[in-house]
Parts: structure tokens; sequence; C-alpha cells
């Protein structure tokens, strides 16, 4: 629709709710809301007649809203009445979107008292008003009760500075400095507005703020006071939010003037009274730990706490599988990701690997667990630099084993050790390739039980597979080997992604305790490929590898 008309039809909707024209935007308008017998004045801008920005509203009297039913309204007193992209509206119907958007503040406004003290419990962090944003790298789910940390900055790579808080006074990859203690409170359950207080200005401000919250007996607050008179910070850690404080900079060290030890030690009037002229800054804590940025999406990702996992082969779905595992979780607690290679990143290779130009001439394992921990600094990366006949001592030691390489032989044999070692902490063994130039990519969990081992897919060499991922005439093509690279198979990247993405999807059903069918198809080419519904195969009477140790058993 035509911006101007777009205007127009907004323009003639809102006064007919008797809103009125206020400028100094071309669509900014001022009207009155009634509320549960309240009436609020509402200042409205509409800055974009296609809605990719949501229409802005702002209370414009704070005071017309009793404390008890302030909800929804943060920074600036802006209403918050929709998520960025949770709401829906229709840009060739601009009149009735914005009825809708009137609505929805009507509604988001005319909450009862306990909605409205569980919208401030969900938004708090943006009620705090912060000053000042720091990483932190604590685990929200670390424990209960105070415990010592430290903040510093840190600078990365490029140069940029960042401020931390974490367990350690170092961080993996970046230079440290500015370190200081700093005192976290973590709080089983939610904190909210305090005292009739959102947003504390000054320390008896806060003082009476946080002592309101429901603390374990172990949260002191001379322990607070303590920190706060030595120039350090302190934060609480919630479900809903992870906010602190600091004094203001001018003031550190100035309240031993007037605390003294017997006012640290207590909480009496004396300290009160100073409080009201200690103004502090207020923080704020973004939830920056391995644990909490990778169980944001999976929120079964503490079923991965203590899981090691070995992949064999650093190639083309090795790469992106890493990555995406990494990202899902694994390698948590005391689990460890060990990436197993030994060939060199060639110029033929980074068209369809994750790794690119800058690490040409590296050992893939090597720069792979470089790139990998430049994603998070506690990630955990063990790199083998060697042929897969000779770790089997290493890799017995994990509980699940990747073998994305696509060799037969690497396929056969370690599907046999799997069988035959009872001593190893292997659980599963899960195989993930790419079959016949990208017409489809398959995926097999072994778990040793009663269906079928990998060997069991093809028990003998010159048949075909049970179950294959291409149509009965197409042929794998090999590329002719050029300029000192072997002889390769072409595909392009996305299959080399669909293969890692299949893999990472079997590993995380199986960590979860959910395997599922154990072998996977998805077909690419429609032309090659061939489909198979997801299953759990019987096994072959005439597989080598497992027949004889089924009929012991």
């Amino acid at each position: 629709m035509d911006p101007t008309q777009a205007i127009h039809a907004i323009d003639a909707t809102l006064r007919k709710l008797g809103f009125s024209y206020a400028g100094p935007g071309a669509c900014d308008y001022d009207g009155v809301i009634s509320v549960s017998g309240l009436k609020l004045d509402i200042h409205l801008s509409v800055s974009d007649t296609t809605f990719l920005q949501l229409p802005t509203a702002t209370l414009k009297n704070p005071q017309q809203v009793p404390p008890g039913r302030m909800g929804h309204v943060i920074v600036d007193n802006s209403i918050c009445y929709a998520s960025e992209h949770g709401l829906l509206l229709d840009m060739y119907k601009p009149g009735e979107s914005i009825l809708r958007v009137v609505d929805e503040i009507h509604r988001t406004l005319d909450v009862s008292e306990v909605k409205v003290s569980q919208s401030v419990a969900e938004e708090f962090q943006l009620y705090w008003k912060s000053q000042k944003r720091v990483r932190f790298m604590l685990p929200s789910q670390h424990m209960v009760g105070p415990l010592k940390a430290f903040k510093f900055f840190a600078e990365n790579y490029d140069g940029y500075q960042f401020e931390v808080i974490s367990s350690k006074n170092k961080l993996k990859g970046h230079r440290v400095f500015d370190v200081s203690k700093v005192l976290v409170w973590f709080l089983p359950e939610i904190i909210g507005t305090g005292g009739n207080i959102r947003c504390p200005r000054d320390l008896e401000e806060f003082k009476l703020w946080l002592m309101s919250q429901n603390l374990p007996s172990n949260c002191k607050w001379k322990d607070v006071l303590f920190f706060l008179n030595n120039g350090r910070s302190f934060f609480v850690s919630a479900p809903n939010a992870v906010v602190g404080c600091s004094l203001k900079s001018a003031l550190k060290g100035k309240m031993r003037s007037f605390t003294g030890n017997h006012a640290v030690r207590s909480t009496g009037k004396l300290t009160s009274r100073k409080f009201r002229n200690v103004e502090i800054d207020r923080l704020s804590g973004i939830l920056t730990s391995f644990q909490d940025v990778t169980s944001r999406n999976n929120l079964l990702s503490n079923c991965l706490m203590d899981v090691s996992v070995a992949l064999i082969g650093c190639g083309t779905i090795g790469g992106f599988l890493s990555r995406m595992l990494v990202q899902s979780g694994f390698g948590l607690g005391n689990g460890v990701l060990t990436i197993v290679d030994k060939g060199i990143l060639e110029p033929g290779n980074i068209g369809r690997h994750f790794l690119g130009f800058d690490y040409l001439g590296q050992r893939k394992v090597t720069a792979l667990k470089k790139e990998l921990e430049r994603f998070h600094p506690d990630v955990k990366i063990k790199a083998i630099n060697a042929d897969v006949k000779d770790v089997w001592n290493d890799l017995r030691k994990h509980q699940l084993i990747i073998d994305v390489t696509g060799e037969w032989n690497v396929q056969c044999a370690l599907n046999d050790r799997f069988l035959n070692d009872q001593t190893g902490k292997v659980q599963a063994v899960l195989h993930a390739w790419v079959v016949m130039n990208g017409a489809s990519v398959q995926s097999f969990l072994n778990l040793d039980d009663d269906f079928a081992c990998f060997r069991c897919l093809r028990p003998e060499m010159g048949e075909d597979w049970r179950y294959p991922g291409a149509k009965k005439d197409v042929q794998l093509e090999l590329q002719p080997a050029t300029c000192g690279d072997d002889p390769y198979a072409a595909f392009s990247v996305d299959c080399s992604v669909m293969s890692a993405s299949l893999a990472a999807r079997s590993a995380l059903d199986w960590a979860t305790g959910k395997p599922g069918k154990r072998l996977r198809t998805i077909v690419i080419d429609d032309d090659r490929g061939r489909f198979h519904r997801n299953l759990s195969p019987v096994p072959s009477k005439r597989c080598p590898a497992c027949a004889r140790l089924r009929e012991r058993h």
C-alpha cells in the first residue's frame, strides 16, 4: 500500500478512538485508554507503515498507575505490548492493524495485580535499567547461596574488549586485565519488586529491595556491604534475571568514613541513614556460560552433562558436525569432544569444508580445534593427529564414537572393535556418510543390542546394501587426480551439512535416552536417491561381525 494512503487510514482509525495528532512524526498520536477504572494517557508512534517495526507506545504519566498495577512498562515508560516479532499485522489493512495494536496495549495494561507481578518477574532485567552489561560466565544453575568469583576485562582476537564474570581469573584465548573479586548470590526463586522498589537508585533502596527477596539463610547483607565498600561488585543470579550493583566510582572507598567495622557488621539505623546518600551503578549480567548458551535451543542439554564423544574424521562432514555438537552442548561438565584426523587442509578441501583459506596447509585436527575454541572459551576439545587404527585405546574411553570418514574399512573395523571390546566405556558407535555423489545421506547407530550392527547392512562386500541410499543403476563417479590431489567424489557442500545434521540429530536422540530408528536416510537428489523410511534393521544371519556373537548368547 502507498505510505500516504496508509497514514490516512491510520489517522482516521485513531481519531475515531479519540486520539489526536501530536507529532513530531507524521504518525504520532496522543490518546486515552481506560483500564479497570483508570484513564491512562498514551503516546502512540507509527514510524513504519509496513509494520516491519512495530508501533511504539509510551505511558505519558506513570503516576496514573498505582505501583502494584505497573506491569509491562519498562525503560523510558514504554509499554511492552508485544515482542519484536510476536504480533502479526497486515500492511495492506493499516486501519485494522492499528486497531489490533491498541487492543494489545489495552490487554497488556488491563491485568490483575497477580499477573502484573508475573510480568514484572518475566521482564525484570529490563526494569532494572542497568548502566552496564557484563558477560556472566557462571552457569545459571550453578548452586544456591553465595559464591566468590572474578570480574575482569577481556580482549579477544580482534582487539574487542568486554567485561566478564567468571569462576576463574582468566579466559582461554583472551588477554585479561583489571581483575577484581565479585560476590554472587545464586537464588532458587525468581526476583522482582521488593519494598515497592524495582529499580533502586541508592544503597538504601538497594538494601531494601534485596532484603525483601526470598534469600537463603547463608546470604548476609554484611557480606554485600563489605564487597561494595571495598570497590567491588555484587550480583544476584535468579531463574529470571541476573542483576547487580557497584558504588558510583567517586564513592568507592569513601564509605569507610561512616561505616567502620561496626557498621559493616550491623544492619541498624545508623547504617541505613548513611546509605541514602550513596549512589549505585546498576549492573546487568548476560548469561554466556557454555551451559547457558547451548541449552537455550536444546532444552534437554542437561542430558549431555559429562558425556564424552570421539569424532573420527575432520573432513567435509566432520567439520560441520563438530560445530553442531559443540553448539548442542556436548562436552559439558567433565565431558570432552575428542577429534581424530591425520590429514592436511588442502585447497581442494575448502570448497565444502567448515574451515577456510586461513587454515590452508595446517593439520585439519589442530585447525578445527582452534576454530571450535573460538566458539566458546570453556569448550573442551582434545585433538589427536593420528590414524584411527592407532588410537583405539583413546577412543574406548568415550561413551559415543562418531565415524564420518565414509571409508568402508574404517567403518567395519570400528564396528568389530565395538562388538568385541567389553571393557571399554563405549556405549554406541554412530556412522554417517554421503551416498553416491550426493544422491542421499545416511546415518546408522549401533548400540550392540538386538538390532543390526553396521556390517549387517552389507554382509558380503560383493552384494548390494540391504537399504541402499541410491537407485540400482546409480554409480559412484570419481573425479581424476590433478595438481597433486587424489581422486575424489564430487558433491556439493549442502550434502556435507545435511549429513552432519543427520548425525547430530541421531547423537542428540541417543544422548537424551531416545535413540529412535537406527538407520536414517535423507534423499537429496530425487532422480538418483532411493527413499527408505527410518527403521531399525534386524540382524543378518550371514553377518561376519555379529552372527557368531549372537549365537553364543
